[in-house]
């Protein structure tokens, strides 16, 4: 039997390829289900949108009659001397700028020299709550991401706050949380969001137990999980001379009452005791 020749054995080969199961391709990742979309994905312009409220100043060079500072109406115009009103609402600085000159280069001066700025930001607020130094309403001037806004909020109150910021946004009618790393976020710039008008960054306040007692700073000591009776009170500046080490006691939040020999504890005869948010560690004074 003569051999194939190379060019049915080219042939041989390219069919079977073709006609090799598929199988494998159902190892292959599918395509985002349709309609499905990152409500915090990065979209719309990077520079600023002028909207109703915002105030804008506007100058045309050698004629001061035309110059002064108007806002944004309800209905999302500007109503300017000897121009009437121009549609502001939605339009970039540089949309608005080629508007006004068009305007007063038809009816009224040749190539007219226009300068639009934002004088007052008031339409795209964004809300700042939890443990922040400065909780309040801000408004976006342009592109801000996640630690632009906590450093106009005058920072994060480290104290207070606990491990998750909560970036709220709503998509249409249907409301969206994103949870971040506060300590990642901060320190590597994880998860810094683009945010946009309506969010609101809620810096989740950490929860905490109390120490009180014959220890050297009584008082409210912020909360974690895994911390132990011991590490509590070594928190709380330590015991005093006069405490009664051999008696302590853990309240819960829940009402019950947990009896620990803190002596015993640091001696390592007795297990630590973990403590719960809510807890309140009580070391009395020693009877001698």
């Amino acid at each position: 039997m003569p051999l194939p020749s190379r060019w049915t054995l080219t042939l041989s080969l390219v069919l079977g390829l073709v006609c090799m199961p598929t199988a494998a391709a159902d190892d292959a990742p599918l395509p985002p289900a349709a309609g499905v979309a990152n409500p915090f994905a990065e979209e719309g312009p990077s520079y600023y949108v002028v909207g109703i409220g915002d105030a804008v100043a506007v100058r045309v060079f050698g004629h001061d009659q035309f110059k002064g500072e108007y806002r944004v109406d309800d209905e999302g115009r500007l109503d300017l001397p000897w121009i009437g009103k121009v549609q502001a609402d939605g339009q970039t600085l540089a949309q608005l700028n080629r508007r006004i000159t068009e305007v007063l280069a038809a009816d009224y001066l040749r190539e007219p020299q226009v300068t639009v700025d934002v004088t007052e930001y008031r339409s795209q607020p964004v809300q700042v709550l939890g443990a922040i130094k400065r909780s309040d309403t801000y408004y976006l001037q342009g592109p801000t991401r996640l630690l632009d806004l906590l450093a106009m909020a005058g920072g994060v109150e480290t104290a207070k706050a606990s491990s998750e910021v909560h970036v709220s946004r709503k998509v249409g009618a249907e409301p969206h949380t994103l949870v971040i790393d506060l300590e990642r976020l901060m320190s590597a710039g994880e998860s810094n969001i683009r945010l946009t008008a309506g969010d609101v960054v809620n810096v989740q306040e950490g929860r905490v137990f109390y120490v009180g007692g014959e220890v050297a700073k009584p008082g409210e000591v912020p909360w974690k999980g895994g911390v132990t009776v011991t590490r509590a009170l070594a928190m709380a500046g330590g015991s005093k001379g006069t405490a009664n080490l051999r008696r302590a006691t853990v309240i819960r939040a829940t009402g019950e009452k947990v009896v620990v020999n803190i002596r015993r504890i640091q001696k390592g005869k007795d297990a630590d005791v973990v403590m719960q948010a809510g807890d309140q560690l009580f070391v009395g004074e020693s009877p001698f």
